[in-house]
């Protein structure tokens, strides 16, 4: 089997501490090597019989500006950043072992994760790899005219794609169009180091509705008009990038490869879980499931 159709998994494990950004408790993850098949998945170690959590275990509605996954009693909360870290640096299979509620925030990026990979290295695995491309356009959105939108339609690139446009009225920092090929040395380079971000308006709602206790002004960028307070950019379009590390953990819910180009217009965490599982339920002709990486050409 060639490099460019085989499953990869980490050559060694890794592990983060630190608050989770929403809940404030002080978390563990340690990412382990996976065997072929087993995809990513989570597991509580410290919920007693907890089961390894899929991506087929999303946890919907959700919260508020998160992505969980759970069964039962067991939940891992905050799982975006993680999972763009290790899907998009082509991580295949791992087991994410937790100790509490909820991923350390880390620096509020993807960027730790993904040097972690990089630093860890990829081990090929003895089965091929599956990749969802997309035939037919698929488009969802809500809000009415002017609200949120996705779609995915068929890569003009032979891989992944994503534009994305964010528009906060009145906050110049957090408005603006990007676009990316996406592959692990673009996201590494270009995505992963963009930090979560709030309005400044908005901190004292997040804080009534219990949101954002692990949050502080390293790993959270505050937004007020033009300015951030007590902290500065990494690099320009710095929301708008996060909001794309963002729209990827959450693609990495299609539990494959994925070949599409992706737009997304104002959508958030709830529209790109609803993009996925679109994706994973797709219509007749609108989605094929191929044995090959995104970038292998057509079969």
């Amino acid at each position: 089997m060639s490099s460019r159709d085989a499953q990869r998994t980490l050559a060694r494990s890794f592990e983060f501490e630190g608050l989770g950004i929403h809940s404030g408790v002080p978390c563990r993850a340690t990412v382990c090597p996976a065997e072929a098949g087993r995809g990513i998945r989570f597991l509580r170690t410290d919920v007693p019989d907890a089961p390894e959590l899929t991506v087929a275990d999303i946890a919907e509605p959700g919260l508020p500006g998160r992505t969980i996954i759970g069964s039962g009693s067991a939940c891992v909360q905050t799982i975006e950043h993680i999972l763009a870290g290790l899907w998009t640096m082509e991580v295949d299979n791992a087991l994410v072992e937790v100790a509490g509620p909820e991923i350390p925030a880390v620096d509020g990026s993807a960027l730790p994760f993904a040097e972690a990979v990089a630093e860890a290295g990829l081990v090929e695995l003895a089965a091929p790899r599956d990749c969802a491309v997309v035939k037919k356009e698929i488009a969802i959105s809500e809000g009415g005219p002017g609200g949120a939108s996705i779609a995915a339609a068929p890569s003009d690139v032979g891989g992944l794609s994503i534009t994305y446009t964010l528009h906060y009225e009145g906050s110049p920092l957090a408005q603006g169009t990007a676009s990316f090929e996406i592959t692990p040395e673009t996201f590494l380079a270009e995505i992963a180091p963009a930090r979560t971000f709030c309005m400044a308006h908005e901190v004292e709602a997040l804080r009534s509705a219990g949101l954002g206790k692990g949050a502080t002004g390293e790993n959270t960028l505050i937004i007020d008009g033009g300015n951030v307070i007590g902290n500065r950019l990494r690099m320009p379009s710095e929301p708008v990038r996060h909001k794309i590390l963002d729209m990827l953990g959450d693609m990495a819910l299609v539990g494959t490869r994925l070949r599409a180009r992706i737009e997304g217009n104002r959508s958030g965490h709830a529209l790109n879980r609803r993009m996925a599982a679109r994706i994973r339920s797709a219509e007749p002709g609108e989605v094929e499931l191929a044995a090959h990486e995104v970038g292998a050409p057509p079969r």
